[in-house]
């Protein structure tokens, strides 16, 4: 076998090894492509309907989270008595 030979046999089993290695990774991430694009076609397929529907259930966890923060800060005010809030003294030029 002389040289052009052997580089010619080297290329070609590498050529092989990729093509090999290229197939197999296909098939080993076939499912998770699947999987990924089933998903992001179900997300398409979205209708009106279904958005508005989202939109109104955001709305309304929104609503519900802002009621939540205005009743505690109510209950803050509230729970507050007069002697938790320091007496303020009038300032005199002595203390300056």
């Amino acid at each position: 076998m002389n040289a052009s030979e052997t580089v010619w046999a080297c290329l070609g089993v590498a050529t092989g090894l990729l093509l090999i290695a290229t197939y197999g990774w296909d098939a080993w991430h076939k499912g998770r492509t699947d999987r990924r694009f089933q998903r992001t076609a179900r997300q398409a397929a979205r209708t009106e309907t279904t958005v508005a529907e989202d939109v109104a259930a955001e709305k309304r966890r929104r609503q519900q989270v802002e009621a939540a923060e205005d009743l505690s800060a109510c209950l803050a005010i509230w729970n507050t008595t007069p002697h938790d809030i320091p007496h303020q003294t009038r300032r005199t030029e002595e203390d300056r």
